[in-house]
């Protein structure tokens, strides 16, 4: 399972189907792939299931007690606080800013043809500088941004790599151990640079406060009445950066390649954008929600590669019945995305790069396409997400042509928490005359 999880899974549901049990010592795994069933357990038993406890562990290490780990009463809370902060409305209100991002850092891309361009960590850099700007107002135009963003992407990775092979075993080592000392490292600098942030906003007046995220989670009270200890605000802001950082550029870097493998489908998309957005080229929120060819493009990328694949595993709480059968308290359910996304039943021909399938009504059951997760646990930051994929792909497809560079081959999947090409994707780039 720890080498190869897709394929694992993948013969596990093709031999024994849609609901089977796994002994995996110490636990009982059940593996769900019925969106029936997916939906009654993600949504009707909600409050009966919980994040696996070694999920949480191994998330606990660099995210602290965040929504992204806590439980129960404690999760209640965090998550009726920070929803109004994701809301369509205020994703809305960092509409321009998100614009201005993706235009500052597709500056610094070619202005010429280029066969072997790193499109995907570039992608990388220009997420990380949305969610620098919406959560600490960072502009990342100075050298020393640019230099700090580098070196977190770097240790972003680090961590994600080390989670990924952590869930696989049922307890840590500590960080001092001579193994570790790399990722020790990257999660202090992680930590520290958040923390950075924190009391610099703290030392300046509050009428002098940007309008960014982390004002608006200084200004938070608890039940009664207090601002949230510096603790918590490290953890949120952490999850909040790291999550509004990674998947979001797998996403993009996926999409990419499905532009790249289907030019007919790009060439559409180009065609959508000049017709809707117009020859000034200046995007609005009413002029991206006419973009449905393109939605759809990004909405099949994300089927054929949800960048969290294996991430929905959830434990019983209490006694829980499912598909006709009694489950007992402590039985996790791992719920594999790609499993579902892929199945013949639901979307014919599968494995292919069909945009049309989100046009209008779909005849797929509810459940069977999820990448954003159900439930009262949806992701925090989906409108974001959504919207920032969106613009990013606009304005790109806005000023390049992109096409297989000349050493393209068919990426090899590779789970480090998050879906990526094992080898990080490089395209051909071609500037579009304005």
């Amino acid at each position: 399972m720890k080498n190869d999880p897709l394929g694992v899974t993948q013969a596990l549901k093709n031999r024994y189907g849609d609901l089977l049990h796994l002994r995996i010592w110490p636990e009982h795994i059940v593996q769900v792939t019925d969106p029936t069933l997916v939906r009654e357990l993600m949504v009707k038993h909600s409050d009966l299931i919980v994040r696996r406890k070694r999920m949480r562990e191994v998330f606990a290490q660099v995210h602290g007690q965040s929504v992204i780990t806590t439980e129960g009463a404690a999760w209640k809370a965090q998550r009726q606080t920070l929803q109004p902060l994701f809301s369509p409305r205020e994703v809305h209100r960092d509409f321009e800013g998100m614009v201005q991002s993706v235009t500052q850092s597709l500056r610094q891309w070619p202005t010429k043809d280029t066969s072997e361009w790193p499109i995907q960590s570039r992608l990388s850099h220009l997420a990380l500088s949305i969610i620098l700007r919406t959560l600490f107002s960072v502009q990342g135009q100075s050298q020393d941004e640019i230099a700090q963003a580098a070196r977190v992407e770097d240790a972003l990775r680090l961590v994600s790599s080390v989670g990924n092979k952590a869930f696989f075993y049922p307890a840590d080592l500590p960080d001092w151990m001579p193994w570790k000392w790399r990722f020790g490292r990257a999660k202090k600098y992680l930590d520290e640079l958040v923390r950075s942030h924190i009391a610099r906003r703290v030392a300046m007046n509050e009428a002098d406060w940007p309008d960014d995220l982390l004002s608006q989670l200084l200004k938070v009270r608890d039940a009664n009445g207090q601002p949230w200890p510096v603790q918590a605000l490290r953890d949120e802001c952490m999850t909040l950066f790291l999550a509004g950082h990674e998947t979001t550029a797998a996403a993009l870097t996926w999409w990419v390649w499905c532009m790249v493998k289907h030019p007919q489908a790009q060439e559409r998309a180009v065609r959508e954008i000049h017709e809707v957005v117009g020859p000034d080229k200046t995007l609005t929120l009413e002029a991206i929600s006419k973009l449905t060819w393109l939605a759809q493009t990004i909405q099949e990328s994300m089927r054929l590669f949800p960048v969290t694949p294996f991430l929905i595993m959830r434990c019983a709480d209490a006694p829980i019945a499912l598909g006709g059968y009694s489950f007992a308290k402590g039985t996790c359910f791992q719920i594999p995305l790609m499993l579902m996304h892929r199945d013949e039943r639901w979307y014919p021909q599968a494995d292919l790069f069909k945009p049309e399938r989100f046009a209008g009504t779909s005849a797929a059951p509810r459940g069977s396409y999820m990448p954003f997760g159900t439930g009262p646990r949806v992701c925090l930051g989906m409108h974001f997400a959504q919207t920032e994929i969106l613009v990013t792909a606009t304005k790109l497809l806005q000023q390049y042509q992109i096409a297989p560079s000349p050493t393209d081959a068919e990426p090899i999947l590779e789970l480090n928490v998050i879906l990526k090409p094992k080898v990080p994707l490089r395209v051909r780039l071609t500037p579009l005359r304005n």
